[in-house]
């Protein structure tokens, strides 16, 4: 089986990308996916630029809803398949090492908030996460000291206190 009749002169389709195993006859540019063998072994594949085998997945890997879906191979055919698209398309291509030293000299060395900020996305946030875990690690010593050791009738516990003792070595 081939691409339908016709599908080189369709202009609006740039490339194909292929999650079975039969390849499209075409000059356009393919991205072949594939859950057996490798495509290596077929001769009406020989001449596919990019294939990837993904070894024990199920033909329907990469849709969620399947009871054949493996997230991790989802995840790197869909990055595989971005990787594919982005020339072909005219994707925009980042030096993701030069955005960072740059937005980095400008924070710290410069002290440029609005040079900083244009390093940015449109609507920048921190996702702040509190590194205080002295409330949980206290938490946890009182319940370690009620139910596993008898820490309640020491003179350096006095089960009360939200402060965490120090234990005699």
């Amino acid at each position: 089986m081939g691409a339908p009749s016709g599908i080189d002169e369709i202009e609006a389709i740039a490339a194909i990308v292929n999650f079975g195993s039969v390849p499209c006859q075409t000059s356009k540019p393919q991205l072949h996916h594939v859950t057996s063998t490798p495509l290596a072994d077929n001769p009406h594949h020989a001449n596919l630029p990019k294939t990837f085998t993904y070894p024990g997945a199920g033909n329907d890997f990469v849709i969620p809803s399947s009871k054949d879906f493996r997230s991790a191979a989802a995840a790197v055919a869909h990055t595989r398949t971005l990787s594919f698209l982005k020339p072909i398309v005219g994707g925009p291509s980042f030096d993701l090492e030069a955005i960072w030293e740059e937005h980095t000299r400008l924070e710290f060395a410069e002290r440029a908030v609005e040079k900083t900020m244009a390093t940015m996305v449109q609507e920048p946030y921190v996702n702040h996460v509190s590194t205080d875990l002295s409330f949980s690690i206290r938490r946890m010593f009182k319940r370690w000291a009620h139910t596993d050791h008898n820490f309640l009738t020491d003179s350096y516990y006095d089960g009360e206190s939200d402060k965490t003792p120090s234990i005699p070595r």
